[in-house]
């Protein structure tokens, strides 16, 4: 046989081996998985396969519906892509779940009865420019009817794309409302009318509840209790004063128990009006207005910097004051508005949130030696200071706080996300109960649960150092329509708590998740020469201005001596020479960025070049290195026998 014939059988076996290996891989390897993207993209969380295996153990059937107007998104370039990775998550959960999830792909084109079920099952169209409209949403249901809608997928969401998913999935499992109960020494219920102050109206419940009754059911727990109704799911806690030592003792084994707690702690309360005597005007400077569930606290490895509130220069809200008579506006360094540069974007809590205003916030640390994890959700600027109470107690003054100011170039923690685990704050057990007033023991109470002196499982508590935040004139606008209340928000403060709610509500297995990697993959050496590039041309133009400036700066003085002069619109030889000169400069100015954009453009498009060839040739010359070496090989083997 000679060479060639050998060659060509060698092609020849080569391409059914090919073909052999690709119809056995089809076939045999259908459920095999090989992740290789940066942040595991493709590959489901313990948390999600966890939550898919209660779902197939309950019998249930969750069908999930992904409406995707496929052709329509081609216009819209990250949709396409992200369409493609939501499908292969999707049908990634269906075979995870072992039958309990099913998936359908559907394509909404213009006028079909698919359309129509999407309208029908609440989606959210995309109007495009030729009047027909793009769909991208999810809509899932299970066996008993009940539904679960995301109207839009939106790309900007994509990192949280397995926490939405596996929330939906375990919302249709358990359907029911989340229970909320409520602790609170603060009126958000309403406070009683007094008679005395002659109100010609109830005091109504601050708008914050009327949110959460309407997304899930609440439970209003006294102060004065002593334990905790069973079916509370997530403890609200606000502005925590004289609890009795039994509701406590309640709150930290509910918490060790597994359950979850949103907790509102403050330094500075202004809202707090318990101290004050109506009699005597001055004891509203001088009352306790601060809260701190201290003991517990502690126990979570949480603290909260006592007699202190942060101020920002960076945050502070501009506000309108007295200075000696004068009306004048300038940054409150205690009142801040946080946008979400201060905010955790990793965080599940945080997400979608834009701005928030905290009034005499606090600042929150970690114990020392405590055995949970901290982890900010909202932190101060690096320009900030800690202001003791007693300076914002008696008549904040924002002029005295803002020249007195000493930035301690650090961030402070204004809200918190603790978890892991934890001890008891009650290692003796339950208190003893207070003896009655007569003197007498009080009756001996039934034998109740077994003391936990350590948590069963990691703890989820988010801590959050300013109650003022939760009242109706920092987040929300209150309007009467038809003699209902209706809110617009100014800040995004009732998100943050439906957020932390929605988040604790949710199983120990949706809490695990976190925020994952995007599918888009930059070319980050190009980006970051942009930003370079784009500074140099920022610092180019400023420096330009600036000559700009003083060049017109000399020709008005040269004018306005040529007028003193007599002159009138006759200019001097000065004057003229000046002018040109100006001329020239910005002739130069003009040449000059041209020239700064051109070699931006020529170096990324470089750059942009030299990656796309490595990319393109890097694996072929990788595979003919190894083929080479291979055959050196073999060669050397062949020599030597």
């Amino acid at each position: 046989m000679n060479r060639k014939m050998l060659g060509a059988t060698g092609v020849g076996l080569a391409l059914a081996l090919f073909l052999s290996v690709n119809l056995l891989a089809s076939t045999s390897l259908r459920s095999a998985r090989l992740d290789l993207t940066e942040g595991k993209l493709y590959t489901l969380s313990d948390g999600t396969k966890s939550i898919l295996k209660k779902v197939g153990a309950a019998g249930e059937t969750i069908t999930m519906r992904l409406f995707f107007s496929k052709k329509m998104a081609q216009s819209y370039p990250p949709l396409p892509d992200y369409g493609k990775r939501v499908e292969e998550t999707l049908l990634e959960y269906a075979r995870r779940s072992n039958g309990a999830v099913a998936v359908e792909v559907l394509d909404p084109e213009p006028f079909t009865d698919t359309e129509d079920q999407a309208v029908q099952d609440g989606l959210r169209g995309y109007p495009m420019r030729n009047g027909e409209t793009l769909y991208f949403g999810l809509a899932a249901s299970n066996s008993t009817g009940d539904k679960e809608v995301i109207p839009f997928l939106q790309p900007d969401r994509e990192a949280f794309l397995e926490y939405d998913l596996t929330k939906l999935v375990h919302q249709l499992s358990s359907p029911d409302r989340t229970v909320v109960g409520v602790i609170s020494s603060l009126p958000l219920e309403g406070a009683a009318m007094n008679p005395m102050e002659m109100q010609r109206q109830m005091p109504q419940p601050w708008f914050v509840m009327d949110q959460l009754r309407q997304l899930y059911e609440t439970k209003t727990i006294l102060p004065a209790a002593k334990e905790i109704p069973p079916e509370v799911d997530v403890l609200f806690v606000v502005h925590p004063k004289n609890l009795a030592p039994e509701l406590e003792y309640a709150i930290d084994q509910f918490v060790l128990k597994g359950g979850k707690a949103l907790v509102f702690v403050d330094p500075y309360c202004e809202l707090d009006d318990s101290g004050e005597n109506p009699a005597d005007p001055m004891s509203r400077f001088q009352a306790k207005k601060d809260s701190n569930l201290e003991r517990l606290m502690q126990a979570w490895g949480v603290n909260l910097v006592k007699e202190s509130v942060v101020g920002d220069m960076e945050s502070a809200l501009t506000v309108q004051f007295n200075n000696r008579g004068r009306a004048e506006s300038g940054p409150f360094l205690v009142w801040l508005g946080l946008t979400a540069e201060r905010m955790n974007a990793s965080e599940v809590v945080i997400d979608q949130l834009k701005t928030l205003q905290m009034r005499y916030a606090g600042a929150l640390e970690p114990v020392d030696g405590a055995t949970t994890n901290l982890v900010p959700l909202v932190e101060s600027s690096l320009k900030s200071q800690l202001i003791p109470v007693s300076r914002v107690q008696f008549m904040a003054d924002p002029a005295s706080l803002l020249a007195e100011f000493l930035p301690t170039n650090k961030k402070y923690a204004l809200a918190a996300r603790v978890q892991g685990d934890a001890k008891s704050a009650f290692p003796e057990g339950k208190p003893a109960p207070a003896p009655t007033a007569e003197g007498e023991a009080p009756p001996a109470e039934p034998a109740g649960a077994e003391h936990l002196a350590a948590s069963s499982a990691p703890i989820n508590v988010v801590v959050v150092a300013d109650c003022d935040m939760l009242a109706d004139g920092t987040w929300v606008r209150i309007m009467d329509f038809g003699g209902q209340r209706l809110g617009s928000k100014t800040f995004d403060n009732g998100d943050l708590i439906t957020n932390a709610i929605d988040f604790l509500g949710g199983s120990t297995d949706l809490i695990s998740l976190r925020s994952r990697g995007t599918s888009a993959r930059p070319f980050k050496m190009v980006d970051e020469l942009e930003r370079e590039a784009e500074q140099a041309l920022r610092s180019e133009e400023q420096r330009l201005t600036r000559e700009f400036d003083e060049g017109e700066r000399r020709l008005n003085e040269l004018l306005s001596k040529q007028d003193e002069k007599g002159g009138g619109l006759l200019l001097t030889p000065e004057a003229e020479a000046e002018i040109e000169k100006l001329r020239q400069a910005q002739l130069d100015t003009r040449k000059r960025l041209r020239g700064v954009r051109r070699d931006l453009r020529r170096d990324v498009e470089s750059l942009g070049t030299k990656v796309k060839w490595l990319n393109i040739a890097a694996m072929p010359a990788l595979v003919l290195v190894a083929a080479f070496g291979l055959s050196s090989t073999r060669s050397k083997k062949s020599k030597n026998a």
